[in-house]
């Protein structure tokens, strides 16, 4: 199911909106419903929506650390001095982000700017407003087309095409990294007797943890270092006739290993791995070296190159030395996502139920998020953020969150964000939820009067869609069989009944005060089918719903 933010500055259209289709049943869990620019930025920083459903002209007027939304210069607020954003800048901000948030656009407007900019942004769809169910039901069929399509090609990428590009190709010993022509062509045209050799692409640098560092704080001190590094491994190579270089960057040099295929079986251990520890123990440092497939033929070349940058971005998940590609088609394979949904689930129960095990069980299921996403940095990065992101949400409605939850959700980011290896993104999260969950504990819900007051306001607040023990249970924070003897308990009355009262009181006000048919009505009580809503009218009332209502206009 996606998740998705609906944003409209007028409640009319707003209501409108939220109430046009049954959003779970067209796969969409609505998670936020904002009215104004500034709340939907915010949301969409903390929630992580896939999609937003916003009108082109909602405003907002203050800019976000990290959100440096510009607004044009020539648009005024109306209620201060300043400029103000509309929904159209929100989503030409996060356009370079469109693989993970979409924009669905409902406007007045028909002049062709506004579709101009639109289409700029990669909008799914521009509705018109007053949105039409059907139209509303297409564009969100695009969008299920759009993730569906996105899924497939992420579960089968096996690897990033760079590492960190922009961040890691600045300085004097940048060339520009996001095309290997060059590389490529060096490869075609390299003499190899492949009768009697072999080739190994090897990619070699300074650890990304020292070479960030050294490079923002001391960068003459780095240029020396990578120098005396690169030039002792042109100097081994060189000596012992075993290959040339490729082409290097700041943060890494690439070789061509060609050896002996009577070396097959040991040239790691006579070369490479000797080289590496006297580099280490010379000047004190971690390097990071990715060794390729051999390679037995010209056409293998390239595969072998581009499989020993794969094993150089590993160093993210796994901080060895050396990492060798014929190691890494040995590994087991990746935790499930269902897996990690199961995970997840157990997270959440233990925060719920103040396991003392808490802080474990999140460790092993951020473990799992290394596990699904090893060899892909970024979607590692994405979904941490979706993991606290999701759990939060949960806690968020059962208003089991602390009042600074923002201020941390975004210092979390951004760590996450400059986290250069996976115990990185690790140590972030737990510091992140060592700080949330004292926060969460401290909530004063877990007495059973204050359990099932909470109770009662959530089913006030969702009786409209399917509410399940499992559900409500959680929320009192006690198993689903107590929760029914504690409901009881409270409020002489089993929940279902509670909450079939709230429905049919619901019902009354909508038939006594609307033009609603039957199957509305349903559709805005939870109800399935209208036999079961006049079945319990009648059984409440005395009367179907049809008759209750003539009789009430004609008293």
């Amino acid at each position: 199911m996606l998740r998705a933010i609906l944003a409209d500055q007028n409640d009319d259209v707003r209501a409108e909106l939220e109430g046009l289709i049954n959003w779970r049943e067209e796969g969409i869990d609505l998670i936020a419903v904002v009215s104004d620019g500034d709340e939907l930025v915010e949301q969409i920083k903390s929630l992580h929506p896939d999609l937003v459903i916003l009108d082109s002209d909602i405003r907002g007027y203050q800019l976000y650390q990290g959100i440096r939304i510009q607004p044009d210069d020539t648009k005024k607020s109306e209620k201060s001095n300043g400029d103000f954003y509309t929904g159209l800048d929100i989503a030409e901000h996060y356009l370079p982000f469109r693989q993970f948030v979409r924009f669905l656009f409902v406007s007045s407007h028909t002049d062709y700017s506004v579709m101009k900019r639109a289409l700029r942004c990669e909008a799914i769809d521009v509705l018109k407003k007053p949105v039409q169910r059907e139209e509303l039901e297409s564009a969100l069929h695009t969008v299920h087309q759009f993730f569906g399509s996105r899924a497939q090609m992420e579960a089968e990428l096996e690897n990033m095409d760079e590492f960190r590009t922009e961040q890691y190709q600045t300085g004097m010993l940048s060339i520009p990294d996001t095309n290997d022509d060059y590389s490529e062509r060096i490869l075609s045209t390299c003499n190899i007797d492949f009768e009697n050799e072999f080739a190994v692409a090897i990619f070699a640098g300074l650890c990304p943890e020292i070479s960030e560092e050294l490079s923002n704080n001391n960068y003459q001190k780095f240029t020396i270092l990578i120098r005396a590094v690169y030039g002792r491994i042109l100097t081994f190579f060189r000596d012992n006739g075993i290959g040339f270089e490729i082409r290097r960057t700041a943060h890494r040099i690439r070789m061509l290993g060609i050896f002996k295929l009577e070396e097959k079986e040991f040239w790691l251990q006579k070369y490479l791995m000797p080289l590496i520890d006297d580099l280490e123990r010379s000047y004190e440092i971690r390097l990071c070296m990715g060794v390729g497939s051999p390679a037995n033929s010209r056409e293998q070349l390239f595969t072998s190159y581009q499989n020993a940058k794969y094993c150089h971005e590993l160093y993210f998940f796994d901080q060895k030395s050396l990492i060798v590609w014929e190691e890494q088609k040995k590994r087991k394979k990746r935790t499930s996502l269902e897996d990690y949904e199961k995970m997840q689930e157990e997270v959440f129960r233990a925060i719920l139920t103040k396991d003392p095990d808490t802080l474990k069980i999140i460790g092993r299921s951020i473990d799992q998020i290394r596990q699904i996403h090893y060899g892909n940095w970024q979607a590692v990065i994405m979904r941490a953020m979706n993991y606290t992101g999701e759990i939060s949400t949960r806690l968020r409605r059962y208003r089991l969150l602390p009042g600074d939850f923002y201020e941390m959700q975004d210092d979390l980011q951004s760590r996450l964000l400059q986290a250069l290896i996976f115990p990185e993104v690790k140590q972030n999260l737990m510091d992140y939820f060592e700080k949330l969950l004292p926060n969460v504990y401290q909530n004063n819900r877990h007495g059973s009067k204050a359990a099932v007051e909470q109770v009662k306001t959530y089913m006030k607040e969702n009786f409209m869609r399917e509410i399940s023990v499992k559900e409500l249970s959680e929320i009192a924070c006690v198993s689903p069989n107590y929760f029914s003897h504690m409901f009881k308990n409270e409020t002489g009355e089993n929940y279902k009944s509670y909450l079939t009262n709230i429905r049919l009181e619901h019902a009354v006000l909508l038939l006594l005060n609307s033009e609603y048919g039957l199957e509305e009505i349903c559709d805005r009580t939870g109800y399935q089918n209208t036999r079961t809503l006049v079945e319990a009218f009648k059984q409440k009332y005395g009367l179907s719903p049809t008759k209750y209502k003539k009789k009430m206009m004609s008293d």
